[in-house]
């Protein structure tokens, strides 16, 4: 496995990005000793350290007012998938209008591989930029740690499982919040029977939001059946076979909500397919209002989160990082319900 910066910088006892200066021969306003300098290069041939050559000629060009933006490439889709194309665009919109420039890296963050994860890691820090916005978040981050041992700044969107330790900055909808409205929503259309196909519940989005409907449920002092609770992806592949688990129970439930619109999609196909009519036999409810869910047959009522604003609060806080200048760590986004024909 070719060595890293971290390699380097766990051999010369410097961070990375002492180790990319030197390497790269970069100018900052924090001097580096000859000593240091030394050390850096020396640990560099020791452990083999090969440069990503087009990187270097980037520092080289002092282009180095650089955001790189980390997408999941394991999420099906992900280059068309409506909400990582806005969330980019947002950045994107931010970066560009103070003179940043942004790249994207796809990484499975959540991978059990760690050859796999090492390798990624080491790559993103190959990357000569200011800064790192992670679109997705895990229960089980794994790259969180290693950005704050290795002093880079960065924005996480979403929120970590549990307490968040203390020095990290992140962007995030009040997904629990959102996941009780959908449910209310149906509770006061009088449905009783209600179901979900959650999201991918390895991410804190996609626990919030069943606790939200549990919560919901559990305040209008009704049950909630475990067989009512069917794990979902946010994919629309996953909404599809969530619904035909649901449509084959007896009773089945009179209304669903799905916790992202892509799984909402999905399943409006499901029921459709089985003779059914939406919102006669089985009411439906989303969660995101991507640009689709208006124009669904029929209309789809979701939970609308500003996904593009996301990515814009995210870049702002990055950049108020990178240029010392003072800002809240933590922003919550407040989500809407969007009421269409499907309830």
């Amino acid at each position: 496995m070719a060595a890293t910066l971290r390699d380097v910088a766990q051999r010369a006892r410097v961070s990375t990005s002492t180790v990319s200066r030197v390497l790269n021969n970069i100018s900052t306003n924090i001097p580096i000793s000859d000593e240091t300098r030394q050390r850096v290069l020396q640990a560099a041939h020791e452990v083999g350290y090969k440069p990503n050559m087009a990187a270097r000629q980037l520092a080289r060009q002092q282009s180095f007012d650089l955001i790189c933006v980390i997408v999941p490439h394991a999420s099906p889709s992900v280059l068309t998938h409506p909400f990582y194309m806005s969330v980019v665009q947002g950045i994107a919109r931010t970066c560009q209008q103070q003179g940043y420039a942004v790249t994207l890296y796809f990484a499975d963050t959540n991978t059990p591989d760690s050859q796999t994860r090492e390798r990624d890691y080491g790559r993103i820090l190959d990357i000569p930029a200011n800064g790192i916005i992670l679109t997705t978040t895990f229960r089980d981050e794994q790259y969180v740690p290693r950005l704050l041992a290795d002093n880079i700044p960065f924005v996480h969107i979403g929120h970590l499982s549990g307490d968040s330790p203390p020095a990290t900055h992140f962007v995030d909808v009040d997904n629990f919040l959102g996941g009780r409205l959908a449910t209310e929503h149906l509770l006061q259309k009088g449905h009783q029977d209600i179901a979900t196909i959650t999201g991918d519940l390895t991410m804190p989005a996609g626990q919030d939001r069943l606790e939200g409907y549990q919560a919901a449920m559990q305040q209008a002092g009704l049950p909630v059946h475990p067989g009512w609770i069917v794990p979902g992806t946010f994919d629309p592949d996953s909404g599809y076979a969530g619904m035909q688990q649901l449509l084959a129970l007896s009773p089945r439930p009179t209304a669903v909500f799905a916790a992202s619109d892509a799984m909402a999609i999905g399943a409006m196909q499901a029921i459709q397919e089985a003779g059914l009519t939406i919102p006669t036999d089985i009411a439906l409810v989303g969660f995101d209002d991507l640009p689709q869910a208006a124009h669904t047959t029929p209309p789809l009522t979701t939970v609308q989160q500003p996904t593009a604003r996301l990515g814009e609060i995210a870049a702002e806080l990055l950049l108020a990082q990178v240029t010392a200048v003072p800002a809240p760590p933590h922003i919550i986004l407040q989500p809407h319900l969007i009421i269409r024909d499907s309830t």
